[in-house]
């Protein structure tokens, strides 16, 4: 039996992903507010991919 870490239990549970998708959400509105060469062009591309990709909000445990 795997023991899990409560920080661990929380990134897997619906509240952590929440959390996590809120988190990701917020952090793109500020980097998006960067211009010039400070901006983090390939980091924003990731951040969008990962928020568009529903891993951090996904309803559905890994058995379903």
């Amino acid at each position: 039996m795997t023991t899990y870490t409560p920080v661990e239990r929380l990134v897997s549970s619906m509240r952590g992903r929440i959390i996590l998708g809120t988190a990701l959400h917020m952090a793109i509105k500020e980097l998006e507010k960067v211009e010039g060469a400070h901006r983090q062009v390939s980091t924003l591309e990731d951040m969008r991919s990962m928020l568009d990709s529903d891993i951090f909000i996904n309803i559905h445990d890994e058995e379903e």
